[in-house]
């Protein structure tokens, strides 16, 4: 269980370091003069953009799968993107800013209701020891 969540948040820190580090060398391109608005850069800059929120898109489907949370259908537009490269046939989508807060929303709500179940029963638990000790005192004064 550990073992793979760790696996992928580095995956997910590695692909997001290079992401980043494409995207500086691409916002290093920006032409000092002329047209900022156009050029190769836009494209690239575009391009590291819909790169990040797939790679976002992947940890949080893995985060949810994991959890047993239910991602956003892909038939709503609000939630779903899809890439435009012309170099990758598939096009596949990654959640948009709305998509990815209500993802999150779900997750953060299943891990909460996890440690609400884990800390009721710890405190029964400890509880019913606290008890049984506190019988066991009396009992042998």
């Amino acid at each position: 269980m550990w073992g793979s969540l760790i696996k992928e948040w580095w995956l997910y820190q590695r692909q997001m370091a290079a992401c980043r580090k494409a995207e500086a060398k691409a916002l290093a391109n920006i032409p000092q003069n002329g047209d900022p608005t156009n050029g190769l850069w836009v494209q690239d800059v575009k391009k590291n953009d819909q790169w990040r929120r797939l790679i976002l898109t992947r940890f949080l489907r893995f985060q949810a799968d994991r959890l047993g949370v239910d991602l956003p259908s892909t038939t709503e537009q609000a939630m779903y993107g899809q890439v435009e490269w012309d170099d990758d046939e598939s096009q596949p989508y990654y959640l948009t800013d709305v998509g990815v807060q209500l993802t999150r929303d779900r997750i953060r709500a299943e891990k909460k209701h996890r440690r609400e179940v884990a800390a009721f029963w710890v405190t029964s638990v400890v509880g019913v020891l606290g008890a049984i000790t506190g019988m066991i005192s009396v009992w042998k004064s």
